[in-house]
This record gives structure tokens, C-alpha cells and sequence, in this order.
């Protein structure tokens, strides 16, 4: 047996391995563009500019990164990679569902001072997001295929508690509450 670590390969060969499973060669080659546009970057703020609060490894950050995309392939119609013609639209929702992943995995980590860092950058890198407060207010409305405020996912729903519900039980959405759902 040969124990290789984590930070000896690096992440790399990682992400490249996730992207040759896609069978679309279109596909592929836009995640290696994708790639190759945020993650240098991303890593390099991340770990030169930002106080994680809980520590991850580089490898940690890509395996959620990819897992999150995994995810959205199969739950968003909008890029699910069986769509045999893809067409503008399809290749700017795939940055945007990329750019949502990146939020969630590089950002997560880091602390309130680190988010900020992580918005600079991301904005720096590409200006899709809504130039009001920061990445992390955002979600992609699947309606519209455009960002959207986590507040306007709230104040779509009018909550009411129900009347024989315990006090200790109710659960009152909000900003943090909506993200964790969505996300998780």
C-alpha cells in the first residue's frame, strides 16, 4: 500500500478526474475553462487573505465544490447535462450554478471578513452578480435563471405559526434559515 497526502497530489487531479466522468466533451471542456477561470484565484485569496473558521484542506473545498455541482446536474433541468443541444443560455446557467458552487464551498469555510474577500473576488473575476450587498446574499431563481435575493425567498411566503404550536417549537424563516435549507 502507498499512502499518497492530500497536499503532495493536490487538488488538481482531483477535479480533472471529476470532469473526464462528464460524457459531453462540450461539457467538459467548459468546466476545464471554468477551472482554470476561478479556482487559482479563489484558492490563492482564500488561503493568503481569509481566517477559515473551521479548517479544510484544499482537497476538502474541491470535493464539495464538485459534489454541489453533482447535485445541481441532477436537480437543476436548466443544466442537467442530458440536454442533447446546449445552447448561450445553457453555458451562462453553467457558470452561474458553478459560481453558486464556489460561493458554497470556497466560501463556507471562512469568516465574516473572509466572505468579504471571497465577494471581492468573485466580482473581480466576473461581474454576473447583482452589484448590491455581497455573493452571499444570493440564490439562482430557477424561474428567472437570475440571481435573487435570499430575502425575496422569504418575503414570497407570508409565515404564520400555527396557532397549537409550541413556542419552543416554531422555527421563523429568515435569511441564514433560508440558505441552510436550500443549500443542505
Amino acid at each position: 500500500m502507498i499512502y499518497i497526502d492530500a497536499n503532495d497530489l493536490g487538488w488538481r487531479p482531483f477535479i480533472e478526474g471529476w470532469i473526464m466522468r462528464v460524457k459531453d466533451p462540450a461539457v467538459q471542456e467548459v468546466l476545464l475553462d471554468l477551472v482554470e477561470k476561478w479556482l487559482g484565484k479563489l484558492f490563492r485569496a482564500r488561503s493568503m487573505q481569509c481566517k477559515e473558521l473551521v479548517k479544510c484542506l484544499d482537497i476538502n473545498i474541491v470535493q464539495s465544490l464538485t459534489r454541489l455541482m453533482d447535485a445541481f446536474f441532477r436537480t437543476e433541468k436548466a443544466i442537467s447535462l442530458d440536454i442533447p443541444e446546449k445552447n448561450e443560455i445553457y453555458w451562462a446557467l453553467l457558470e452561474k450554478w458553478w459560481c453558486f458552487a464556489l460561493i458554497w464551498s470556497f466560501g463556507a469555510t471562512v469568516n465574516e471578513d473572509g466572505r468579504k474577500v471571497i465577494d471581492y473576488f468573485m466580482r473581480d473575476i466576473e461581474s454576473m452578480f447583482p452589484h448590491s450587498n455581497t455573493v452571499y446574499d444570493y440564490y439562482i431563481n430557477i424561474e428567472k435563471n437570475e440571481w435573487s435575493s435570499w430575502e425575496d425567498k422569504i418575503n414570497a411566503t407570508v409565515w404564520k405559526p400555527n396557532p397549537n404550536m409550541p413556542y419552543h417549537k416554531m422555527l421563523v424563516p429568515t435569511i441564514d434559515s433560508a440558505r441552510n435549507r436550500y443549500i443542505l
